[in-house]
């Protein structure tokens, strides 16, 4: 199936799957032409096929052009989430990816909620001000 979407990508043209245990510590672990994800996904009615897709796209994105540091982890799964809605809006189309996002969005609210103002994981949004820090813009 992908093979029309990796093209699009410049992706490898096979890609493997393994699924684990639900004891592995982890969801899912990517690495080029190979992705392991827990078997508990295939119990999930909510976007298997757009989990497994994006996995994927760390096989290039986060494995072959990765980030220098954990800090600019964003860049890794920004460019995940950026192939998989391109294959996705190719394969699927754009009502799909834009109803997709929607939904991962608001659950990413959600959990902001959940955690709280006081979690050091909701407070990873970065405010720049302006006429500082001009030199980790990408563009101005």
């Amino acid at each position: 199936m992908l093979t029309r979407e990796a093209v699009l990508m410049g992706l490898f043209l096979r890609c493997d799957i393994v699924f684990l245990p639900p004891s592995f510590p982890i969801v899912a672990m990517e690495n080029p032409c190979l992705t392991f994800i827990i078997a508990s996904i295939l119990e999930s009615s909510e976007f298997l096929l757009i989990d497994v897709i994006h996995e994927i796209a760390h096989g290039w994105f986060g494995n072959a052009v990765t980030n220098a540091t954990w800090e600019e982890m964003w860049l890794s799964e920004g460019l995940a989430t950026y192939a998989q809605r391109r294959i996705t809006t190719e394969a699927y189309g754009e009502a799909f990816t834009c109803l997709e996002t929607v939904v991962r969005l608001d659950a990413l609210h959600r959990q902001l909620r959940l955690l709280g103002d006081s979690n050091p994981v909701s407070k990873l949004q970065v405010k720049f001000e302006p006429g500082k820090h001009t030199h980790t813009h990408m563009y101005r």
